[in-house]
């Protein structure tokens, strides 16, 4: 297999695995992603809300066997119900298009709000 041409440029390539990548495909991303390998939690765009559960589980513990970097799950992140749920799944939380609606509707304050409130652990 060819080697991710970022490399020759010293970037760290951030590839992406879905619920629907084989196994064969996983074990390709595993070797060739640096950073994090990224999951897009389900099919379709950003930003939309993701129903998190077993379908989810399942395909992280399958990103899990395969993966020699962090595991990133983005794609309709959106409370800390969400981050509760894979807490212990992956290693990141990616959250951009939520934070950037919180950010245009509430400003900076806002997203400070918005940040604490994801936290999945008491204070």
């Amino acid at each position: 297999m060819e080697s991710v041409i970022s490399r020759e440029y010293k970037v760290d390539p951030i590839l992406i695995a879905t619920p629907y990548t084989t196994d064969s495909r996983l074990a390709y991303l595993s070797a060739e992603t640096g950073g994090f390998i990224y999951c897009a939690a389900r099919k379709g765009v950003t930003g939309a809300k993701t129903s998190f559960g077993k379908e989810t589980d399942n395909f992280l513990t399958r990103v899990r066997n395969f993966a020699k970097t962090p595991i990133a799950v983005g794609f309709g992140i959106q409370n800390r119900e969400d981050i509760r749920f894979l807490q212990g799944k992956c290693d990141i939380a990616i959250i951009g298009t939520q934070l950037l609606k919180v950010l245009e509707q509430e400003g900076l304050s806002g997203v400070k709000r918005y940040l604490r409130s994801l936290s999945a652990f008491k204070r």
